[in-house]
């Protein structure tokens, strides 16, 4: 386990903390997010919307 390894830990630990607290992913209160940690904001499911996929750490190839 390296450096890298521990960020994607904190980001996604991070992100699950603030849904568990406040019911939203990036710790915002707001309909459009906030930013808690770095974390930008996260839409709401919406039926019909296109998809979206919230990435933790950098891409995998």
């Amino acid at each position: 386990m390296d450096e890298s390894d521990r960020a994607l830990a904190r980001a996604f630990g991070g992100a699950l903390a603030s849904f568990v607290a406040t019911g939203r992913p990036d710790g915002g209160e707001g309909g459009d997010g906030g930013s808690e940690e770095g974390r930008g904001p996260w839409r709401p499911y919406e039926p019909g919307a296109a998809a979206s996929v919230r990435g933790f750490g950098p891409p995998v190839h």
